[in-house]
């Protein structure tokens, strides 16, 4: 494989000519997308609603990975507290 090719699936690392992987730091919209299993029209949503902070590199937008990974810690969280259901309150005598 040649210096700084890409794998054919979108999100992957890229992968020097010793076969070692190097992991992305950011990723375009399309690859955000394919990492978090979602639409890229959703990716955009999440970006308009500030659920996904971006970085402008001029026409192009970056998402960084670690933007990703806190955006599915929040969502589990969320949906751990739905788990949960609504705070109970205390009997009172």
């Amino acid at each position: 494989m040649m210096v700084g090719t890409t794998s054919a699936r979108p999100g992957n690392g890229v992968e020097l000519g010793s076969g070692i992987p190097i992991e992305k730091l950011a990723y375009r919209v399309v690859e955000a997308a394919y990492a978090l299993a979602i639409s890229r029209s959703r990716v955009y949503e999440l970006i308009g609603s500030g659920d996904i902070k971006i970085l402008k590199d001029g026409g192009r937008t970056l998402i960084r990975r670690s933007e990703l990974e806190a955006y599915l810690l929040r969502l589990e969280q969320v949906s751990q507290a739905a788990e949960r259901g609504p705070p109970r309150r205390p009997n009172r005598p």
